[in-house]
């Protein structure tokens, strides 16, 4: 069953076979709108917020479970795993970022990572613009694929639900200037973060990769977003400056690397379903 929803929603996505209405950001935003997060809710109204909807999808899959051949039930994993897996404007805004790169718009490529990092200084360099989108490469294809997988398959549709709606819930009231959730999101990042760091590793340089992670692989405090980003940049030796516009290989580049992470990911779930870890 896990197995097989992943691969499927994996192929689908990668086809786009599903409108692009069907996305979880258009599903997140309503959602928000609907429960009122911008109303200065306290963080404790925002995690039952994130919790109602994977109540809701947990309750599903363990009613159907055992019906009908458990065919309602694969249903449900699948358009779970469609609606979580839906992140168009993602992929759509690294396309972009390539092309603005390539015709040498160094203010449109600035305004399209501050769109998706509001850490990115405007001041940085063309180097360091296309080395910053490089990292960002990593560390989104973490939070919005790779995280929400490991929670897939691990804990099932409920909890991937869970995970991705606190992040958008962070990642909103961050956007607004009022964090919420860090705490609860640096949790959830934690193992995560560690597991897609190991697959990096054997993706690409182990010896330099594991260096990097070794010192941070059981602490706490360490961020996430620094551990996922360090080990990707030890794992694939970003590219140095070169004549191309804004070195849009160090982009390129990382998103080899994530590519084939995934891959690797999908391996691991095969072996683990195969010998009957999962099921």
């Amino acid at each position: 069953m896990t197995l097989f929803s992943l691969l499927l929603v994996m192929l689908a996505e990668r086809l786009k076979l599903w409108q692009q209405t069907f996305q979880f950001e258009s599903f997140s935003r309503r959602y928000f709108a609907l429960v009122g997060v911008d109303r200065g809710r306290p963080s404790i109204i925002l995690l039952v917020a994130a919790l109602l909807p994977a109540l809701v999808v947990g309750t599903a899959t363990e009613r159907l479970s055992g019906w009908w051949f458990g065919v309602p039930n694969l249903i449900v994993w699948l358009v779970i795993g469609l609606l979580l897996f839906g992140h168009s404007s993602i992929r759509q805004r690294f396309r972009q970022f390539l092309h603005f790169a390539s015709s040498d718009d160094i203010d449109a490529c600035h305004q399209l990572v501050q769109q998706m990092d509001a850490c990115h200084r405007k001041d940085a360099d063309e180097y360091s613009l296309g080395q910053h989108m490089g990292e960002l490469a990593a560390w989104i294809n973490f939070r919005y694929y790779a995280a929400v997988a490991l929670y897939f398959v691990v804990l099932g549709p409920a909890f991937a639900m869970f995970y991705s709606l606190v992040r958008d819930l962070h990642d909103h009231h961050s956007r607004l200037g009022r964090p919420r959730l860090s705490t609860t999101l640096h949790l959830l990042d934690w193992l995560p973060a560690r597991i897609v760091s190991v697959s990096f590793a054997f993706a690409g340089h182990f010896q330099q990769s594991m260096q990097v992670l070794l010192p941070n692989l059981i602490n706490l405090r360490v961020p996430a977003r620094k551990v996922v980003v360090d080990v990707a940049i030890a794992a694939e030796e970003m590219p140095s400056q070169t004549k191309q516009p804004i070195c849009i290989l160090s982009t390129l580049a990382m998103l080899k690397l994530v590519k084939r992470n995934l891959v690797l990911l999908l391996v691991v779930v095969s072996f683990l379903t195969i010998f009957g870890f999962l099921q």
